[in-house]
């Protein structure tokens, strides 16, 4: 349903294999790693250190060290570049909060679904399936369903 705005796109950055049949008509990358701002950290790092505040750079961090399971080897979702990139995050602004205060804390307000009501609790972590003119929504839910 987006597909005008494809034109727009100036450059696909993903961590997992892009499911469309077509790309959109730019530079796609496609990095098999444990989180995708492990890229674009890769790539401000890169391009434009200078545009790395602590403000970005703890966004950053935070986000890898979520989707990373807290860099957990025996979860194995953490990359070898993955680590690389917390580790020189941590290195440029070592007042960033300590990996599991932050990860603690941000797995606790992913999962939190205090003050939702059941339409925002559906949506929240909603994936959406189209197949042969057919539309299935499946949703997660947080919570006892008692």
């Amino acid at each position: 349903s987006d597909t005008a705005l494809e034109e727009a796109v100036a450059e696909v950055l993903d961590h997992r294999p892009i499911e469309q049949n077509h790309c959109p008509p730019c530079h796609v990358s496609v990095e098999l790693v444990g989180s995708c701002a492990t890229l674009v950290t890769e790539r401000i790092l890169q391009g434009a250190p200078e545009i790395l505040d602590r403000q970005t750079a703890a966004l950053l961090h935070g986000t890898i060290v979520l989707d990373c399971v807290n860099m957990d080897l025996k979860i194995g979702k953490a990359t070898p570049k993955d680590s690389k990139y917390v580790e020189k995050l941590e290195a440029l602004f070592p007042d960033l909060p300590k990996r599991n205060d932050i990860f603690d804390s941000l797995q606790k307000a992913k999962f939190d679904v205090s003050g939702l009501t059941t339409e925002q609790m559906l949506r929240k972590d909603q994936k959406t399936i189209y197949r042969q003119g057919i539309k299935v929504a499946i949703s997660a839910i947080y919570m006892d369903l008692e």
